[in-house]
């Protein structure tokens, strides 16, 4: 993927090298059909949605991406490092259990 360091080994966390957000995570524009204009997604969500739902066109990683946002789960970073898009680092669980899981780990 564009702007991002894998390591070697694959196991690694792979750092995304391009835009932050505010809290450290990933972000890439993609082009939104229903916004008719580009829309600022989360990285690691993105790589969740190319490689689960298979997307056949940018319309349709927008439209997949919109879906899973609604669907009240969330990609928690087993590595703790907001900006590692590596997939095996990233598992889905509810928002309350992100929430409990961060808390733990603070």
């Amino acid at each position: 993927m564009a702007n991002s360091s894998c390591p070697e080994n694959g196991q690694d966390c792979w750092r995304w090298t391009g835009k932050l957000d505010r809290e450290g995570y990933g972000q890439l524009n993609i082009w939104a059909p229903g916004l008719k204009r580009t829309a600022t997604l989360k990285a690691h969500v993105v790589l969740y949605v190319l490689l689960e739902a298979a997307p056949a066109n940018a319309d349709e990683v927008y439209l997949f991406y919109k879906e899973h946002s609604a669907s009240g789960l969330e990609l928690d970073h087993l590595c703790e490092e907001q900006w590692c898009i590596n997939p095996d680092h990233l598992e889905l669980v509810t928002g309350s259990e992100n929430c409990q899981r961060k808390g733990r780990r603070k």
